[in-house]
């Protein structure tokens, strides 16, 4: 994070990111299952995603 940022903004990246995870997880993982690689998605869902894609 740049150390310039005001404390508001931290705020609203902070909440903007933690409230779309979920959904591009979910969405990737759900992408996987229709692809019919469910292994992989089942990885996807459990660890991979805290990787950088």
């Amino acid at each position: 994070m740049n150390l310039h940022q005001a404390p508001l903004e931290r705020i609203v990246l902070k909440s903007v990111t933690y409230t779309l995870t979920p959904f591009v997880v979910a969405f990737i993982g759900l992408a996987l299952l229709v692809k019919g690689r469910p292994r992989d998605a089942y990885s996807w869902l459990t660890h991979e995603w805290r990787e950088p894609l």
